[in-house]
């Protein structure tokens, strides 16, 4: 033991006089610690300010799509099929003002992708895109302009993308299909989480249900 406490203590004064006889080194090593912890609340930082940068845009554009719908209400009720049986279901003007309408929707959606993909958006806010892509993947004319001549938009678009879209057609064409329905909307958000090979996709969905479901449940009291 002593032999022991022998040897760490020849060490300690090894250190100490090569410290004392050259203090550039200890001084060296504490500047690059500095710098590198000085890099990564930086990059932190930088990344933070670009989430938020990129969550902006993304509501910009949600914005500008929400006011087209808003000032051409028909075309949301030309794709939800609620036009169908008037004359203005068959204006082909109409039709193709929903072609556009959804080629600038899917542009966006692509840009979430994107952005999740180079995780320059949290996960958290990305799975605030996805029902989104449930209901107009799910709109009853959105198969006419996705997928079928001579529109068939899909092939513009990136792997990720056609997946999570095709996943909603698919559901859709399910028998008893019901948008509203929950069990529909899990679906989606499990096939959603296995396109990305991320299960915090669904988790962060199942949280959100719990979370309103809740919610409902005090509301329901306060009313009684």
């Amino acid at each position: 033991m002593s032999d022991f406490i022998a040897v760490l203590h020849n060490s300690f004064a090894v250190f100490g006089n090569t410290i004392s006889a050259k203090p550039e080194i200890i001084l060296n090593a504490l500047a690059f610690f500095v710098a590198i912890f000085t890099f990564v609340i930086k990059s932190r930082k930088e990344l933070q300010l670009q989430h938020r940068n990129n969550y902006f845009a993304l509501e910009l554009e949600a914005s500008r799509i929400f006011t087209v719908a808003v000032q051409n209400p028909d075309i949301p009720r030309y794709l939800r099929g609620e036009l169908d049986s008037s004359e203005k279901g068959k204006d082909p003007h109409l039709e193709e003002q929903a072609f556009w309408f959804v080629s600038q929707v899917l542009g966006i959606f692509e840009i979430a992708v994107s952005l999740r993909n180079e995780k320059t958006i949290t996960s958290e806010l990305f799975v605030t895109w996805v029902p989104w892509f449930y209901e107009l993947g799910t709109y009853d004319h959105f198969r006419k302009f996705w997928c079928e001549g001579p529109y068939a938009l899909m092939y513009n678009y990136k792997k990720d993308l056609q997946e999570i879209m095709m996943a909603a057609v698919e559901l859709k064409m399910s028998p008893n299909f019901y948008a509203d329905d929950h069990a529909n909307m899990k679906l989606f958000c499990s096939r959603v989480a296995e396109i990305f090979a991320d299960p915090s996709i669904f988790e962060q969905y199942r949280g959100t249900m719990l979370r309103n479901e809740r919610l409902n449940s005090r509301l329901a009291k306060l009313a009684a």
